[in-house]
C-alpha cells in the first residue's frame, strides 16, 4: 500500500517562472516489507517546479517485486499584474516663442520612456513632439499601460509666448477729395 501527500497548489509573483516545491515523501507499508520507493515522473522534493501541473509520481516495490504506485499534482500559477508602468524621463515645462510671422509655434522634445514589470508597456500621448501650438498654455499628457490595463500618466506644459511686435504699414500719402 502507498499513500501519496495531497495535491499541492501554491501562487507566485508575476513573472516568476516556478517555485522551489517541497513535500513529504509517500507512505509505503507492505505485509512482507519494502523493497523500494522511487520517483518515476515529476520532479523530487526540493526541486524547483515550473508555472503550470506537474504530476508527481512514486512506485513501490515490496520484497516480493509486487510493485503499486500514487500520484499527486503540484499546480503552481502565477498571480495577476498589480503593479503600474514606469514612465522616465518626462520633460518638465517647455517655453517657446511664437515662429515669426505665426500665431504659435512648432515645438520638439525628447519623448520619455515607459517600461513594465511583465515586459509589455504601450506609450501614448494626446500631442507629438513637431506639433503646432497656440499661444497660451498646452498641457501635454503621455500614458503608459500594460496588457493587464495598469497605467501611469507624466504631463507637462508648452507655453508659447508672442513677443513679436506688432507691426504698423500704410498704404502711402493718399489725397482725399472733401465734398
Amino acid at each position: 500500500i502507498i499513500t501519496c501527500p495531497s495535491d499541492i497548489s501554491t501562487t507566485v509573483g508575476f513573472g516568476e517562472t516556478g517555485k522551489v516545491i517541497t513535500y513529504d515523501l509517500p507512505i509505503a507499508v507492505d505485509n512482507c516489507g519494502i523493497e523500494s520507493l522511487e520517483l518515476i515522473s515529476g520532479f523530487e522534493s526540493g526541486a524547483f517546479f515550473p508555472l503550470g501541473s506537474t504530476m508527481v509520481t512514486y512506485q513501490a516495490t515490496d520484497l516480493s517485486g509486487n510493485t503499486t504506485e500514487c500520484s499527486f499534482m503540484v499546480e503552481i500559477t502565477e498571480s495577476g499584474d498589480n503593479e503600474n508602468p514606469t514612465i522616465s524621463d518626462c520633460p518638465v515645462e517647455v517655453i517657446v516663442e511664437t515662429d515669426p510671422e505665426n500665431c504659435g509655434a512648432i515645438v520638439n522634445w525628447i519623448e520619455p520612456t515607459a517600461s513594465d514589470n511583465s515586459g509589455s508597456v504601450t506609450l501614448t500621448s494626446n500631442f507629438e513632439p513637431g506639433t503646432i501650438f497656440p499661444v497660451g498654455i498646452t498641457t501635454v499628457v503621455y500614458t503608459a499601460r500594460d496588457a493587464a490595463g495598469n497605467q501611469s500618466t507624466c504631463s507637462f506644459n508648452v507655453i508659447v509666448n508672442d513677443s513679436e511686435i506688432p507691426v504698423i504699414t500704410t498704404n502711402g500719402d493718399q489725397n482725399l477729395d472733401a465734398e
